[in-house]
């Protein structure tokens, strides 16, 4: 019996650059020991809430130009960041490209060979603002510590690949995939293993879950990873059954 872990948190560490929120952790989370993973950095307009939550990185502004911070200054960036994760003594060096379906996220693959508390230091340049930060976030788990789900404990049809495929490039909205899903798994159309929700409600979706369907509807990643993320919605509320 192949085993498969169950996600159960969402971590990212963030701080603002001038305008801009940066996003750092694990596209799959939690992150296992011996378990492919890739590192994301998520670039997003910061608000006015943004700027009260969360700390400041380090900043060099070279151009004090009054334009507008806008979406579009966050595309493009990986050859304007240089990055480096640090874990358990070892630091490797990133090499970052920016996922096609989701603008404004750069990731790079990275299998975790220890457990532990990554670090990833980061310098980059956006409109023209230097910055460099150190980012800490969700720890490395062992398998040991986690819930395992058996893979012939769910059933998910070939053909929903599309549908996830098509939520990952916004050609249908958040609501329209999650009630698609939502009719599935109440139809036993798409069986998945007993998820019992935490009561909370009004959860928005995280960007890593629209990231593994994406890579699902692309066969990057086995079913199993994209029922995880299922069952975390579940839990949170967001898909309820």
């Amino acid at each position: 019996m192949i085993l498969g872990i169950q996600v159960d948190a969402y971590a990212h560490s963030t701080k603002i650059v001038k305008d801009y929120k940066v996003m750092v952790g694990w596209a799959k989370e939690p992150a296992i020991l011996g378990s492919k993973n890739a590192i994301e950095i998520i670039f997003e307009l910061a608000t006015d809430y943004d700027k009260q939550k969360y700390d400041f990185a380090a900043t060099n502004i070279k151009d004090t130009t009054d334009d507008e911070p806008k979406k579009s200054d966050t595309l493009g960036l990986s050859k304007m960041l240089e990055a480096d994760i640090e874990l358990g003594g070892e630091k490797t060096p990133l090499n970052l490209s920016e996922i096609p379906e989701r603008p404004g996220v750069y990731y790079d693959y990275f299998t975790p060979k220890v457990t532990g508390i990554p670090s990833v230091f980061i310098y980059g340049n956006i409109k023209n603002i230097e910055f460099e930060s150190k980012f800490r976030f969700e720890k490395v788990k062992d398998s040991s510590e986690l819930d395992l789900v058996p893979t012939d404990s769910f059933l998910i049809p070939n053909w929903i690949k599309s549908r996830a495929g098509w939520w990952a490039e916004e050609q249908i909205s958040d609501s329209d995939f999650v009630s698609g899903l939502e009719h599935l798994i109440k139809e036993k159309i798409l069986i998945v293993p007993q998820t019992e929700s935490n009561g909370k409600t009004g959860a928005q979706i995280p960007e890593w879950v629209k990231t593994i369907a994406g890579w699902w509807s692309k066969e990057m990643i086995p079913d199993i990873e994209f029922i995880e993320a299922i069952q975390f919605l579940i839990k949170q509320g967001i898909i309820r059954i």
